[in-house]
């Protein structure tokens, strides 16, 4: 079971970390039947859906959703990742093989036969636009060597010393760089309007999507 660290000892939080701990263990839940165009408020834990991100162009893949909460009196800014519910999110479970990431720019790093890549952002705009109706999963990762996604231009790394090749569940990162873009473009817009704290939280394959 997902639980708040700490337990049910929650006299051993803060006072002001308690609405966090269990606003988050509730909203993974509601992010599991939350659609698009639900902006209803959350009266019980004190926030109100932003907005609810499925995948680029609605070309629905993975079955990937996340629902973007304001916590309202804290400021949090709050994403939740839902879980495994449908056929498409249990195949994307199985999809165990690694891929080889770039730590240095967070892009995929693969390997090919050819040593050819194809150009993620031409295959997706063609995807969205229905001139293309199958693809490889491999071809919508944004890559290095490509042209910098728009939504990663004028990013900064983390002070901590992370770089070289990292090898990532292919299912998990699939995934979640399906709705990648959308989740960059909304955080930006909502901290620069209110800066608040970015806080991540999901269930099962939510939760590997979070991390």
């Amino acid at each position: 079971q997902d639980r708040c660290e700490g337990g049910s000892d929650l006299s051993s939080l803060q006072s002001s970390l308690v609405p966090t701990c269990l606003i988050n263990a509730q909203l993974h839940l509601l992010a599991r039947d939350t659609e698009g165009g639900n902006r209803t408020s959350l009266v019980s834990t004190g926030c109100h859906v932003v907005a609810v991100i499925r995948e680029a162009g609605n070309v629905d893949l993975h079955g990937t959703r996340v629902v973007v909460f304001r916590h309202e009196s804290s400021g949090d800014l709050i994403l939740s990742f839902r879980g495994t519910k449908t056929g498409k999110q249990v195949w994307t479970d199985l999809m165990m093989r690694k891929i080889n990431v770039c730590l240095d720019d967070f892009l995929a790093h693969p390997h090919t036969k050819d040593g050819q890549t194809t150009n993620a952002s031409h295959i997706e705009d063609m995807l969205t636009k229905g001139e293309i109706t199958k693809v490889r999963l491999l071809d919508l990762l944004p890559k290095s060597g490509e042209e910098l996604p728009s939504y990663l231009k004028d990013a900064r790394k983390s002070g901590h010393n992370v770089s070289g090749i990292g090898q990532i569940h292919f299912g998990f990162w699939s995934s979640y760089n399906r709705v990648r873009r959308q989740i960059h473009n909304i955080v930006r817009e909502e901290l620069l309007a209110r800066p608040g704290r970015l806080l991540l939280t999901g269930h099962s394959l939510g939760g590997c999507q979070a991390t």
